[in-house]
């Protein structure tokens, strides 16, 4: 009887071991395997609130972890929807894994982190509110997006706002965009119409990034995975090889190997368990390393990037279009989460202010020795983390310098000004150090950034009212209802005066623009004139010129068939030719005496781009009559030359 019993459990332990072994897979072509992951999906999000609740008692709240009914529809949607895609992804490489079911894992509702807690601490809105004013002002289209943004105080004050103050922005103009962002579903037109200022092709850029940069997570996710699996995996196969060789000798040492088997299923308990526990809290990685005493790989990849705000801009166009992958709620999450770290007010919360007094003989040191306390910024350099402050309550890894100088200053710095990139090529040109110029830079990007701070955004101020006057012993309703009437129509008049000089300012913009733009027409006319009666003259009469000829002008040609510029290179010397307009140096244009366009071929948008420039800058243009490349040469050198052309 005891042999039986021994034989049917060793048998168990093989059927067991089997089964750790097997690694399920999904026919997403075949409905009932379709059907099955989504009953494993039901199944596991039923668990895992099941958990929440048990674990947060009267404190969950299905809200505050997106786990309302319609929110967790729509989490289950996109794991079902994605699951092919992972699988496809990465059955070759963790080959050991069912992709869909860890996928499922990983993003089942935890209990470690919300997006509007993460909003709410972390501020992740405001970066993207100054991502798209950043944005709209290196491109001059800030003016453009003012009139969807609130005009009242009330509207404004509605807005919660970090204790910030950014070198670029006005509170009030970031509250408004802010206030854009977070009525969107209340007010679609604004929100869309201020999107319609940015490219396309710069929002799928930024979407693709960040969907790259979950991808890049969830690999690096389920590489830690599958070394816990693959532990699971040589147990299970060490437990039926023990099983197997039992039942072939016999009862004879059948005890002892019972024994084995127990506590390899002991520890295949703890690598489930912990292989459980880190899908649980996975998303902790985003903020920093949790203590583990796993000999497994402890640390997935963490997004550090030198642009926290295009991620959290990212997250919100995602959202707002109701991605399937920003739906993949955990893995999303962790990619904001990391951006997050990387803003400048991100460790705020961990700085002791009282620490903050650094003792004297600290500050003695650092001037005695200020060389090496002296870190010469560069492009991004102030959002590496150089350093590990002494006034942090926790024990952190080192912050970034950005993050530094908020937590001295509550100042956040510019995002980089690709305005004023030409101004590192002339510091470049002097007798200046690498770190002297960038020190240098950044001092002057700095400068300029505060310079420009936007002062063009107008409200109507409600709190502006008349002065208070004593109030009467007795009020009478009627008088008191006849004076907010007037308080209100006052206001009112107020915010028409204030849009229509707002309009008056735009209208007179335009005008001067359509001055300017007539006094270049006008001037481009006489010059097309001018090129007609010089065809007309250049049918009679021909020049006298040797060739190859040195032209004495600095003079740059644009456009031009290849085999054109073939030919007529070799006549002219001293000559730039330009054969991709669209692409080249603007410096070429602005040290150029006299412009040459071929007309035959050339883009609009290069044809154009040079006209501009040339109309601002008032350079010498003219146009080629012929397609010939010898005439063409003909008429540049009798021009350069500026005499007249002679007859045959």
């Amino acid at each position: 009887m005891k042999n039986d019993n021994i034989t049917k459990e060793l048998e168990k332990a093989i059927i067991s071991a089997k089964k750790e072994q097997t690694v399920r897979s999904y026919d997403f072509l075949d409905p009932s395997s379709v059907a099955e992951l989504i009953r494993n999906t039901e199944s596991l999000f039923k668990e895992r609130i099941r958990l929440m609740r048990s674990l947060k008692g009267d404190g969950f709240h299905e809200e505050a972890y997106d786990c309302t009914e319609d929110a967790v529809k729509r989490r289950k949607q996109a794991i079902v929807c994605k699951a092919p895609e992972f699988s496809r992804r990465f059955k070759a490489k963790y080959p050991n894994l069912c992709a869909a079911d860890e996928l499922l894992r990983l993003n089942a509702p935890t209990a470690a982190l919300a997006y509007e807690e993460l909003n709410r601490t972390a501020h992740a809105e405001t970066a993207a509110a100054l991502w798209i004013l950043d944005y709209l002002t290196e491109n001059d289209r800030l003016d453009d997006a003012l009139p969807y943004l609130p005009e009242s105080r009330r509207e404004l004050d509605s807005v919660p706002f970090p204790n910030i103050s950014d070198s670029v922005h006005n509170d009030d103009i970031i509250k408004g965009m802010l206030y854009v962002i977070r009525s969107r579903n209340q007010n679609r037109t604004a929100f869309d119409e201020v999107m319609r200022l940015i490219e396309p092709e710069i929002v799928g850029d930024i979407d693709e990034m960040y969907l790259s940069a979950m991808m890049k997570v969830c690999d690096s996710l389920m590489g830690i995975l599958s070394a816990y699996q693959k532990e699971i995996h040589s147990l299970a196969i060490a437990k039926e090889r023990q099983a197997k060789a039992a039942l072939e000798s016999g009862a004879s040492n059948a005890d002892e190997t019972l024994r084995r088997i127990r506590k390899s299923d002991e520890k295949l308990s703890v690598l489930h368990f912990e292989k459980d526990a880190f899908c649980l809290n996975a998303l902790q990685y985003a903020k920093g390393q949790p203590e583990s005493e796993s000999s497994l790989p402890e640390k997935p990849l963490c997004i550090d990037t030198v642009n926290p705000y295009a991620y959290c801009f990212g997250y919100l166009h995602l959202l707002d279009a109701d991605s399937d992958d920003i739906w993949l709620y955990n893995l999303s999450l962790y990619v904001l989460c990391s951006a997050c770290a990387c803003l400048p007010w991100a460790i705020a919360d961990d700085s002791d202010e009282k620490a903050m007094q650094l003792d004297p003989a600290f500050l003695d040191a650092a001037l005695q020795n200020s060389e090496n306390y002296i870190v010469p910024p560069s492009d991004s350099v102030l959002y590496k983390p150089i350093v590990t402050p002494p006034f942090l309550t926790q024990n952190s890894e080192k912050i970034r310098f950005s993050q530094l100088i908020y937590l001295v200053s509550g100042l956040v710095p510019p995002r980089g000004m690709t305005g004023m990139s030409y101004m590192k090529a002339l510091f470049d040109a002097e007798e200046l150090s690498r770190g002297e110029v960038d020190l240098l830079y950044d001092y002057l990007m700095l400068a300029c950034a505060i310079n420009r701070r936007d002062t063009n955004y107008v409200f109507i101020d409600e709190d502006e009212t008349a002065p208070s006057e004593p109030a009467a012993e007795e009020e009478n309703p009627a008088e008191s209802t006849e004076l907010k009437a007037l308080r209100q129509e006052n206001k009112n008049l107020k915010g028409l005066i204030n849009r229509l000089e707002h309009k008056l300012k735009e209208s007179a913009a335009e005008l001067q623009k359509a001055e300017n733009d007539l006094i270049s027409a006008t001037g481009e006319l006489a010059e097309l004139r001018s090129m007609i009666r010089k065809a007309e003259i250049a049918e009679e009469y021909t020049a006298t010129v040797d060739f190859p000829y040195t032209v004495q002008k600095r003079t740059v040609v644009f456009g031009g068939h290849e085999s054109w510029i073939k030919a007529i290179k070799p006549l002219l010397l001293n000559v730039r030719f330009i054969d991709t307009p669209t692409r080249f140096d603007t410096s070429l244009l602005l040290n150029a005496d006299a412009v040459w366009i071929q007309t035959n071929a050339i883009s609009h948008s290069g044809f154009y781009r040079i006209i501009d420039i040339i109309r601002k800058h008032g350079i010498e243009l003219h146009y080629f009559n012929y397609s010939s490349a010898e005439k063409c040469a003909e008429q540049l050198a009798t021009e350069d030359m500026g005499e007249p052309v002679q007859s045959e």
